[in-house]
């Protein structure tokens, strides 16, 4: 299950749902025929502010809408268009699927639910600088990737035999030594198993060889592995093995030693997305924990994660 293509390409998903420019203008809602409403344009969404996404809308002409934070009416919901935070989705009738950092979701006939709403979150302002490079990974990341599948993974489904052959390096996250600041307290793992192993053994160790943690995780290409405190110090020297085939040696240094942005970035996630495009290989872990952080409420991070651990 992991590395998989969806449906659709990321790429094709990330044409629409990423994008630099403000939002486009809904169309309000009026009684009577749909006539001369314009599908908002693929850079029509906000990496920062984006937590969903409309993908389709079925039939066409089907009565959905969209309630935005602090609006007292609603407007017409369109293919591509984006959610930010507060904003209701109301199905009358047709079905809408959306695209959550959760997944794809579908709402309305025959589904569980007529409503979709997003978190009242608070919208992060990134600065001018650092944004550029982040657009500049998610450009990089998105063009060819596929769409990467991630989890909490299980323990008890895998045997020995489900371990052949043995996972690899993904190109986002390369073996070898990796530096990660004291105060990431989830390291984010991944790994290409589109070899076709379905399981991985992780194994911990510290600098003395002692086995420190351990964990069988199957049908998912990534982890993320929850350090113990002591675990966190700076100086902390640890090996982390992914099967016999695949190895990092992890730092532990202070968060100060490590790249930073010129100008303070409002969040963890956004931290991480700018060093996969300004920090180096050996700073990867480190990037791709910081921006799982983001990954379970904004849309943006969820894509970019799944691109940055995607394999070839």
């Amino acid at each position: 299950m992991s590395g998989r293509s969806g449906t659709q390409g990321l790429t094709a998903l990330v044409a629409c749902a990423f994008g630099f420019a403000s939002h486009a203008t809904t169309t309000p809602v009026e009684s009577g025929p749909r006539t001369g409403s314009a599908a908002p344009t693929p850079d029509a969404c906000d990496f920062a502010s984006m937590l969903a996404r409309i993908v389709k809308v079925e039939p066409a002409n089907a009565e959905v809408t969209v309630l935005k934070r602090g609006a007292k009416a609603p407007v017409r919901a369109l293919p591509n268009q984006c959610l930010e935070a507060g904003e209701r989705v109301a199905v009358k009738d047709g079905t809408v699927t959306l695209e959550t950092p959760a997944g794809r979701r579908r709402i309305g006939r025959y589904q569980e639910s007529n409503e979709f709403a997003t978190p009242d979150l608070a919208m992060p302002e990134v600065p001018r600088g650092p944004r550029a490079a982040i657009e500049s990974a998610i450009a990089r990341l998105t063009a060819t990737s596929r769409r990467g599948e991630s989890g909490a993974g299980r323990g008890d489904a895998c045997g020995a035999d489900s371990m052949t052959p043995p996972v690899v390096a993904v190109p986002g996250l390369p073996a070898g030594e990796q530096r990660v600041g004291s105060d990431v307290g989830t390291l984010q793992l991944a790994w290409d198993a589109t070899g076709g192993a379905r399981g991985v053994r992780l194994v911990v160790r510290d600098s003395a060889h002692n086995v420190v943690a351990e964990r069988t995780v199957c049908e998912v290409a990534s982890y993320a592995f929850d350090l113990d405190p002591a675990l966190r110090r700076p100086g902390t020297d640890l090996t982390i093995d992914a099967g016999p085939n695949l190895s990092w040696r992890v730092h532990v240094v202070d968060p100060s030693s490590l790249a930073q942005p010129s100008e303070p970035l409002p969040g963890a996630w956004l931290l991480g997305a700018w060093r996969l495009e300004t920090g180096t290989a050996d700073t990867r872990m480190d990037a791709l924990s910081r921006l799982r952080t983001g990954a379970a409420d904004y849309l943006g991070a969820s894509l970019l994660l799944r691109a940055a651990m995607a394999p070839k």
